[in-house]
């Protein structure tokens, strides 16, 4: 191969690779000199020069240094060729075994196949020979069954009369039957009805007795409203007498009416929910909503004639501060009780509408009672009917007992001709069995053959694949080297 050099052991004489100028392909071949062609003209420079190169060594020449570089590559080429070389020898193997083993599995397929024909030839005649000895034993039963039918036919005819005197009796039994439901039905409807009934009665009085204890808890929180109005006349008289009682500043002054103005806007507020709240009780209160109205208007009169008089009053800052706050208090305090007072209003409501309701209860009830005894009436009338019933039934009874002896009479012909028909139809069931089993053997033998055939054509498709893939990877390799 160009560009390798060797040096072997032994008197062989020393290979030095002079490198040579790169063509354009790619790197040319080391010029190979010997070593004591090299040496030579050294000898000659280091006499002209007066022994001054004496101490150099050859390892230290550029030229050797880069020659055996040129060698490690080399090498290692060469080692890289024989890898690849060995690489295509193991893929050629492989192949070589694959081929092997698919041809021994298609000469396999090849042998299951001519048994499974064999055998499906051999169980395609049995199926033959069977289905030949079954249509014989068909048209022998079917010739059987006509005979049967037409005895079927006259004893049909007989049946007919007592078929229908049957379906009378059950029909008027059954019409029985279900006026006995419709009874126990009403009845049942009765009981729930009562018990719903005390059911109702028991949650009114508990209701009554709530609204009783709402009413007093009213009463209760009414009179707390009273005492919190006179509570809060009382602060404004007391704001009133501190306005009248103190002078500051004009600042002050305008200061202390912002701060009055805010009060009595809040009061206003105050008094507003409040007349809003009490005026839902004025169709059960109306003496105490006209004194309540008369005491709002006493103090809507009081503020007036306080914002009247503002221009002379004065009052100090920290004690009119103290006074809105307990103004906004007593404000909250009211707002707390309105809203009370409106909670119990819808409690009522709601009262109002379960007490509405248990009066449809009862209204539902008569309801029921009126129904319960036109359905008693009907009921009554039905008994009417079942007992006429009876009486018709009894008679077709005793038509009944006449039929049954002539019934048993063709049962007994009717018997025969079923076990007749019995051993044709055994014969027939045998026969089909033995069809169905012969079939049965056959599937397997297909599936087997299908089966044989797929993994043929698979084993086929792997070996196309394995042998396009090791091509792709010669010429791969092919390309590499």
């Amino acid at each position: 191969m160009s560009g390798e050099t060797t040096a072997d052991e032994g008197p062989s004489p020393v290979v030095v690779t002079v490198p040579l100028p790169m063509p354009e392909n790619g790197p040319a071949p080391a010029e190979e000199v010997p070593e004591d062609e090299a040496a030579a003209p050294s000898e000659d420079a280091s006499e002209s020069n007066n022994g001054t190169n004496k101490n150099s060594s050859i390892t230290e020449h550029p030229a050797y240094v880069t020659a055996m570089q040129e060698i490690l590559v080399l090498k290692e080429r060469v080692q890289q060729l024989d890898e690849v070389e060995r690489t295509k020898n193991f893929l050629q193997v492989q192949l070589d075994t694959l081929s092997n083993t698919v041809e021994q599995q298609a000469a396999a397929l090849e042998d299951q196949k001519s048994e499974a024909r064999k055998q499906e030839e051999a169980a395609i005649a049995a199926i033959a020979a069977s289905k030949m000895q079954l249509e014989k034993m068909r048209k022998e039963n079917e010739e059987k069954k006509r005979e049967l039918e037409a005895t079927v036919v006259r004893y049909a005819v007989s049946e007919q009369a007592v078929i229908k005197a049957k379906a009378e009796a059950s029909q008027h039994e059954k019409k029985m039957q279900e006026a006995k439901k419709e009874v126990e039905a009403i009845q049942k409807r009765m009981k729930s009805i009562a018990a719903d009934r005390a059911k109702s009665d028991k949650d009114f009085d508990a209701k009554c007795n709530e609204v009783m204890a709402i009413s007093r808890e009213k009463e209760k929180l009414r009179d707390e409203l009273h005492n919190k109005d006179i509570k809060i006349k009382w602060a404004q008289n007391r704001i009133t007498q501190e306005m009248d009682a103190h002078r500051e500043t004009q600042e002050k002054l305008d200061k202390v009416s912002a701060i009055v103005q805010q009060a009595q806007d809040d009061a206003e507020l105050a008094k507003k929910d409040a007349l809003a709240s009490i005026a839902a009780f004025k169709q059960a209160h109306a003496d105490k909503m006209q004194t309540l109205e008369l005491q709002v208007h006493e103090l809507k009169a009081q503020l007036i004639v306080a914002c009247s008089n503002e221009d002379t009053r004065k009052l100090e800052q920290k004690e009119a501060n103290e006074a809105a706050v307990r103004i906004k208090k007593l404000e909250d305090e009211n707002g707390m009780l309105s809203g009370r007072v409106l909670t119990l209003e819808a409690e009522k409501l709601d009262l109002r509408q379960r007490v509405s309701d248990l009066v449809k209860c009862e209204e539902e009830k008569c309801q029921l009672e009126k129904q319960f005894i036109s359905l008693k009436a009907e009921f009554d009338q039905m008994q009417v009917v079942m007992r006429r019933k009876s009486e018709e039934l009894e008679a077709a009874a005793s038509d009944a007992e006449a039929w049954r002896t002539k019934e048993a009479e063709l049962l007994s012909y009717t018997q025969q001709q079923t076990d007749k028909l019995v051993a044709v139809q055994s014969e027939a069931i045998a026969a089909e069995n033995k069809v169905q089993r012969l079939e049965a053997e056959y599937q397997p033998l297909s599936d087997r053959n299908s089966q044989l055939k797929e993994q043929l054509q698979h084993v086929q498709t792997e070996l196309e694949a394995e042998k396009q893939a090791h091509k792709q990877e010669v010429q791969l390799l092919t390309r590499k080297v």
